[in-house]
């Protein structure tokens, strides 16, 4: 059935009214803040969770598998699968023998890989490449990572890195590689003993030999049941942020965090939020396990017994693991969903004629149905139309999640119509364990993330400096609070950084914007820092970008801007007029007399004056004392060698800026610039309106920094121009 006028969420009214603040919001099948789930009945830690998976689907049943490369042209076989009891023994082995290397109970280990099978009461801490070579070391050092698990390339790297910075990864003392060692890192090895001394060694052993230790420990003692067994409050893993304002926070999460999960599924399940997850669900892992998550899902899908494949690391290959595996669930992220949704209504529009037309109908009938009966299913169109899509993932898939970052209302619409799935959005973050608040199987109407999880309480708080209050009409709006057992410990040695989002009541203050509407789900509308995900869940720092831009001679100002629905960055720059003129020559655009200015001792425009990085005194950009770094080949363009000279310019600073030749060229030194100082793809700008004259005043604030939301609003109408100029110059 369709979501009709039923309420999603209660609010508890026992709770004080604060001013400022809505009351807490529950789940709608959750009385009191006390019957909030914990742990499931008979769980003290994760371990007790796997436990409980392998009673429930049986000690033969398979739970994790991957494909075995089996030629040298990197084709793989089918599915190989652990079974319960299979990777029972091995992750025990492996803990003894990480033991016996000297790795002790709350002891950490870092793993520094893509998803794989290999990946006690030891602390893991997720390393990934995205963080960057000075975030990497940052990780290792601040955890003081004992151990790190990782294939033979990353191998080397590490060796190189400890070599460089000796003293910061003093701890590090083991390196454990999940696959082949090559003589590469063998040689690395032996250069290293060689330099540093027996007491700053690094040991670099394969993960059998680990296993194999702990397996001889295994058979020579009886183990004690009651040693190092980990509790509800003992921390299970460190994931740490992506660090995009700075050097990422470690979260700490505990196995009590991920317990909560456990139970809140159970719960959601028992009272039809979820469909039923049993060991004959399948799922491919795919979503980088560095990532809170593909972590939280894992864990969820192990207790409930279900079957878990890893894809090859390879996304080009991707559907091909997918069609191997046929899974019946799929987690993914919007980049993933709108490139299918994308990709289908391109095909359809290249087929015209009967296709088109069909599909045509096709769709608007299962739209219909959804909307008004809630239905996902048709008799005839599930089989004419919509089967040879369903093959692509394989042909089972019944439940589909998408998480990370917004995702729009027609590409769920799409989802729901053409995989006839149950299709379900979530909210949340590192700090909240994943998701806490998540669509319901009956709630058809996109738009919204849901309801919270029936283990936390969601609140909002007034933003007043962004113009959000929870008095707002329609509907109340202010930032997203969440208290409850999925609420993160604290950033790991950083009590100041946990101060800013833990309050003293236990408040998780996320830094998100959201409303809640009228049948009490909530939206999120905005970030209250200058800090936004792209489609496919990468977090964007525009100040940072904008602050890298500004430090090129082209640019004197930046506004650097991101939709949530969109997976690249749009931005507004407003140039100097010589470096301008500059570029277009250098490029081969114009000539030198076609940009001239009028005449040698005509002086430059006034200044406008920017904020610099550190938040300082203000820097003038069009200034001599700006670093004036130069082309390939500067050109005096201001004093013309010929004494002809034009008596005006023949193109005009604003004609310049309005030209697509001359935007592109921005875009493509912009993009040179930023990955030259570190800047990933993703956060390099795609397409670029040139602002011929300083920003308004109105959008710079009393110490000339920019305001974004007023940007935003007043650039709103030219920033849409920008994606839909990018996509159809796309498709060409």
């Amino acid at each position: 059935m369709s979501s009709g006028s039923r309420f999603y969420s209660r609010e508890l009214s026992n709770y004080p009214q604060v001013e400022g603040e809505t009351r807490p919001r529950v789940n709608i099948h959750v009385k009191e803040e006390k019957d909030l789930v914990s742990t499931p009945a008979g769980c003290q830690s994760l371990l007790d969770s796997f436990e409980k998976g392998l009673k429930t689907a049986g000690e033969q049943s398979p739970v994790l598998g991957y494909r075995p490369i089996i030629d040298k042209s990197g084709h793989a076989g089918p599915f190989k699968f652990l079974s319960f009891k299979e990777l029972k023994t091995r992750f025990s082995n492996f803990g003894r023998g990480l033991v016996e290397l000297g790795v002790e109970s709350g002891d950490r280990c870092g793993l520094y890989s893509i998803n794989r099978v290999e990946w006690r009461s030891i602390i893991t801490v997720a390393i990934y490449d995205t963080l960057g070579h000075e975030a990497i070391l940052h990780v290792i050092s601040e955890a003081g990572l004992k151990a790190i698990v990782c294939t033979d390339d990353k191998a080397q790297s590490l060796i190189k890195l400890k070599q460089e910075n000796p003293e910061k990864l003093y701890n590090l003392k083991h390196i454990v590689v999940m696959d082949t060692i090559s003589d590469e890192t063998k040689r690395l090895v032996g250069e290293y003993k060689e330099e540093y001394a027996d007491e700053d060694q690094v040991n670099v052993l394969h993960l059998t030999d680990v296993e194999a230790s702990g397996q001889k420990i295994a058979s020579e003692e009886q183990e004690d049941s009651t040693q190092k067994h980990p509790t509800v409050d003992q921390v299970a893993t460190i994931c740490y942020t992506s660090g995009t304002t700075g050097l990422p926070k470690g979260v700490q999460l505990t196995h009590g965090n991920f317990l909560s999960a456990c139970a809140a599924l159970d719960y959601l399940i028992e009272h039809n939020e979820v469909q039923p997850i049993t060991k004959s669900d399948v799922y491919l892992s795919y979503l980088p396990l560095a990532h809170v998550l593909e972590h939280f899902v894992v864990h969820l899908l192990i207790y409930r017994g279900a079957r878990i494949g890893f894809y090859r690391g390879d996304t080009l290959k991707l559907m091909e693991d997918i069609q191997e595996l046929s899974p019946t669930i799929f987690v993914g992220v919007p980049r993933i969903f709108n490139r299918i949704y994308d990709k289908v209504n391109a095909t359809i529009k290249e087929k015209g004629g009967i296709a088109a037309t069909l599909f045509g109908w096709a769709i608007d009938t299962k739209k219909s149905n959804l909307k008004h009966y809630g239905q996902t299913s048709h008799w005839l169109w599930d089989r004419i139309v919509f089967k040879n899509l369903r093959e692509k993932l394989g042909g089972r898939v019944s439940l589909i999640v998408s998480g990370s970052a917004p995702i729009s209302n027609d590409a769920l619409d799409f989802l729901r119509c053409s995989f006839s799935a149950n299709v379900l959005e979530g909210y949340g973050q590192t700090e909240t364990t994943g998701c806490c608040i998540l669509t319901g199987l009956d709630d058809t109407q996109a738009g919204t993330v849901g309801t919270p999880f029936p283990s936390c309480m969601v609140k909002l708080v007034d933003v007043p400096d962004l113009g959000y209050t929870v008095k707002d009409k329609p509907y109340p709006r202010g930032e997203v609070c969440v208290k409850g057992g999925g609420v993160f410990k604290g950033y790991f040695n950083q009590p100041e950084k946990t101060a800013e989002t833990l309050d003293k009541d236990g408040w998780c203050h996320t830094g998100d914007i959201g409303l809640i509407d009228d049948k009490g789900r909530f939206k999120i509308i905005d970030r209250k820092k200058n800090l936004f995900k792209l489609a496919q869940g990468e977090y964007i720092a525009p100040e940072r970008i904008e602050n890298i831009y500004m430090d090129h001679p082209v640019v004197a100002q930046a506004f650097v801007y991101g939709d949530s629905l969109q997976s690249m960055l749009v931005g507004v720059v407003s140039p100097d007029e010589e470096a301008l003129r500059d570029l277009v020559v250098d490029s081969g655009l114009y000539t030198a007399e076609e940009v001239s200015p009028h005449s040698s001792s005509s002086s430059p425009p006034p200044a406008t004056p920017s904020a610099d990085a550190s938040g300082g005194e203000p820097t003038t950009p069009t200034s001599p004392t700006k670093s004036r770094k130069s082309f390939a080949s500067r050109k005096s363009l201001s004093s013309p060698k010929s004494n002809n000279a034009p008596a005006g310019p023949r193109i005009t600073h604003e004609e310049l800026c309005a030209d697509k030749r001359v935007r592109e060229e921005v875009v493509k030194l912009l993009g040179q610039w930023g990955r030259s100082r570190d800047l990933k793809g993703f956060e390099n700008i795609k397409n670029v309106l040139l602002e011929p004259k300083p920003f308004d005043s109105k959008l710079i604030s009393p110490t000339f920094k920019l305001k974004r939301p007023e940007a935003k609003a007043f650039y709103k109408e030219k920033l849409d121009g920008l994606y839909e100029e990018f996509t159809s110059t796309s498709k060409k």
